[in-house]
Order: C-alpha cells, then structure tokens, then sequence
C-alpha cells in the first residue's frame, strides 16, 4: 500500500511538473521573442490598476475612461506581489502559481470526491493540456486567482472537520468580491454537491444566505450610483467553441469528444438529472459569453479523464484499433495544445505597437484624449499613459452606448461634418490605428469612412507610421 501510495504522489509530482512546463511556454515565448510583452488587452488594465494601488493607494474612479473603478482582488495581490518583486516579476509570476494551485486543488478534490485514482490523472492531466488552462494560466486575468479561490473554497467544503468549514465560510465571504461568474459558479456547484450530501445542505444555506446577500448589496450599490451596467456579448459561437477555429477561450475538437463520451458514460451509470440540467445550462449560455468556458474546463476534464479510461479499458475485436483510436485521441490533445500555444505566443501587442505607443506617451500632452478601437483602449491607457474614449472595460463607463455609436460614426461616416463634430464633442485629440483596424476589426477598403477623410490634411496630419500603425493628429484650430 505504501508503495502505491509512493507511485501516485511521484505521478502526480511528474503531472505538476508537466504543468509547470506548459504553462512556460506561452511566456517563455513572449520573454524571448516579444520582449516581455503581456498578450492581450485586459492584463494592461489589471497591471495599470496594481500599479495605481502601488503608487496612490485606493481611489474611485478610473479617470483615464471616466468611469468608476470596480474593486477586483487581483489588483491588491498584483500590487502586494508588485510591491516586493516588480511589476514584470508579479505579473508573471501570479498566473503561473494560480495555474500550478488549481491543478493541485483539482486533483485533491477528485480525490475527495472518491474518484477513481486512474481517472482522478487522467482527468488533471487532461485539464492541464487544454487549451483554456493554458491561457487562463499563462496570461494576467482575473479569472485564474478567481479559478484558485473558488476550488481551495470547495475543498475545503468537502472536507468533515469544522474547522475547514470555518475556513471554506470565509473563502466564500471573499469570493463575493469576485466577478459574478465565479460567484454564481461557486454556489450552484455547491448546491449540487450539498443535494447529494445532505448532511451539508444547512452549510450550505449558511454560505448561500450569506454571499447572495453580499453580493446583491454590491449590486444595488452599483446600480443605485452607477445605473445598469452595459452587457455585451459575442454571437461567434462556432469560434466560441472551438480551438481549431481560432478561438481563445474555446475547447480543442479532441476535448469536446472526449467530454460527449464521457458525458455520456457517467449519465449511463449515475442520472444526476439536476447536474446535467446546470451543465446544459452553461453550456448554452457560454455559446455568448465564453469566459465560462474557463470554468466549464474543470468539468468538461473530468468528464473527458472517465472517457479516456473507459476507452483503455474497453475491450476490442482488433488490438491494433484500439492502439490508433488512444493514440489518435492522446496525440490529437496534445498537438491542439501546442498549435494553441504557438498561435497565442504571436498575439498583440508586440513591438512595433509598444514603439508607437512609447511616441505617442512622448510627444504630446498627458490630457490629450485618444481615439482607436475600443479593445485597443487599455494599451493605450498603460503604455502611452493616455486617456482614451472607450477601452475593454464598457460597464459603468459614462455614456457608453451613445460613445459606441458615435465611435462607429466617426468610423464610417464619409460626412465631414458629422464626423468633426463628433471629434469636437469628445474633445478627441489623437486617432491611432494599427494593421488590423485597417484589414478587419473596422474596416476592409482603404477608402472606408475615416480613412477616406483623411485625405483631408487641413484637419488631419498623420504624424506617425510604420510597421502597420498610423497615429494621426486632429487639428483643433482648423477644427473649429
């Protein structure tokens, strides 16, 4: 028995090791090839508010945008992290640990859960080849310390004594903090477990009780000061799903078959009804809001971990056909993470981006308000240390709809007219774009609204190009 013990912790001291190395690529990468370069949009916004809460403490509003700040743990651990380590070090180094916590948390908690030892591996070392674990882990999210708190908050739910009870009670107060997926997912996944335990089900209420009623004071707080927030959502569902259609936060095509079988294997042997009904459910909902494929990883691993040793286990006519179809779907995992992993390494921004940025933050005037897309807004914010008129962040922002519209206005309308007007409304002093604005996030023809009104040079200097990217320069004494 000591023996086997023996085996089972160095397997899983190999499987960390594994995930250790995966989850370096991606910055190992970027460190080398991109010059340190975080990918993305939203770790620019999470490394400008550390570094606010670094320098200035706890503030308000977000001024750059002129929208409220939103308390988000993460910005306190990143500045903590930053404040010992350096903000380069701490932002690198918090979703690497998240990453290695959450596969350890996992893998305990399938334990505690009874989950066959041969299945408990299959299923960790599953998730932790995916491709979503990659880039939940491998970049600066919220969602990987929120990942971290809501599994630790579980395990210790599980557990018997009260005193991790006591603990699990004040992880879930915390957790209230987070973002409203963590907290619904936090909940339901709780209640389904308590329906089947029923011994927990008064601890449960105590903490249903409890965080709901943080949570709806958050809520009402925010929409009593700041009105309702603006939702949006993507109707890209095929790339919502799927890795091989380009997709970030989407499932690789031999995950979604594994999950199916397995599915399908433990509704055969259990019918947890009420389970499945919340699986279809999120399933379903993430075709629009994929952030909860980020969650639904962790169940779509264990399902896949069953599917995988059934398949080994499953006796076949043909020994040959049982080795190509393991192989075929073992091979297939890994080689989706590794394409994945290349493709994200190449994502924005790179240098040329970081250049042109670095001019614009040294030759003009720390108000001055900058125009671009709106996902560029937070690159803009960090690195050239610039206002802009909209970034990723569009819940509470002040007027938003009507600045998204008349955003797509100042795009695409050939209207001289309409289109410095809206420019003198917003005060807008700068318009910068890159190589992808121009070919297909706003424009596909290089005579396309703005672009055409460029051509006027009394209102318009293009005071910077290359590598793709155009910074022009609005000029408000022709403006007017």
């Amino acid at each position: 028995m000591k023996l086997k013990n023996l085996k089972k912790k160095k397997f899983l001291g190999y499987l960390l090791i594994l995930t250790a190395i995966i989850l370096l690529i991606v910055p190992s990468i970027r460190f080398f090839y991109y010059d340190n370069l975080q990918i993305g949009e939203q770790p620019y916004y999470n490394i400008r508010m550390a570094q606010y809460i670094l320098e200035k403490g706890l503030f308000q509003r977000d001024y750059f945008i002129d929208a409220p700040y939103l308390f988000q743990p993460i910005h306190f651990l990143l500045a903590g992290l930053a404040y010992f380590f350096g903000i380069g070090l701490a932002a690198f180094f918090l979703p690497f640990l998240s990453g290695i916590i959450s596969a350890v948390l996992f893998y305990y908690i399938l334990k505690e859960l009874k989950i066959n030892y041969v299945k408990r591996f299959a299923a960790l070392l599953i998730l932790v080849i995916s491709p979503i674990f990659v880039y939940t882990f491998s970049t600066l999210n919220s969602y990987s310390l929120s990942i971290v708190f809501l599994l630790l908050a579980f395990f210790l739910f599980v557990k018997k004594q009260k005193i991790f009870f006591n603990l699990s009670f004040f992880l879930y107060i915390l957790i209230s903090f987070f973002n409203s997926l963590t907290i619904i997912f936090s909940l339901l996944i709780l209640f389904i477990y308590s329906l089947n335990y029923h011994k927990k089900i008064k601890r449960f209420h105590s903490i249903f009780i409890v965080v709901v009623f943080i949570s709806l004071m958050r809520a009402f707080f925010y929409l009593f000061k700041y009105g309702l927030p603006y939702i949006s959502f993507s109707s890209e569902i095929l790339i919502n799903y799927l890795t091989e259609l380009g997709g970030l936060l989407s499932f690789g095509i031999f995950n979604l078959i594994l999950f199916g079988i397995g599915s399908y294997i433990e509704w055969e042997n259990k019918k947890q009804i009420l389970g499945y009904i919340f699986l279809f459910t999120a399933i379903v909902f993430s075709f629009y809001f994929n952030s909860i494929n980020i969650y639904l990883n962790f169940i779509f691993a264990l399902f896949a971990g069953s599917a995988f040793v059934s398949l080994i286990k499953m006796r076949y006519s043909v020994n040959i056909i049982k080795k190509l179809t393991i192989s075929l779907l073992f091979f297939g995992l890994i080689f989706s993470t590794i394409t994945y992993s290349a493709r994200v390494s190449t994502l924005p921004p790179d240098k040329s981006v970081v250049d042109s940025l670095n001019w614009l933050k040294e030759n003009t005037d720390p108000g001055e308000i900058v125009l671009s897309y709106y996902t560029k807004g937070n690159w803009i914010e960090t690195i050239a240390e610039r206002p802009v008129l909209l970034d990723l962040n569009l819940l509470y922002i002040k007027g938003v709809k009507m600045k998204l519209n008349d955003t797509k206005t100042i795009f695409y309308s050939r209207n001289l007219k309409q289109t410095t007007d809206l420019i003198r409304k917003y005060n807008i002093s700068y318009i910068w774009i890159d190589s992808e604005m121009k070919k297909e996030l706003v424009w596909i023809k290089d005579d396309e609204g703005l672009l055409f009104l460029f051509s006027n040079k009394d209102i318009f200097k293009r005071e910077y190009e290359k590598d793709g990217i155009e910074i022009w320069e609005i000029s408000k004494r022709n403006l007017n």
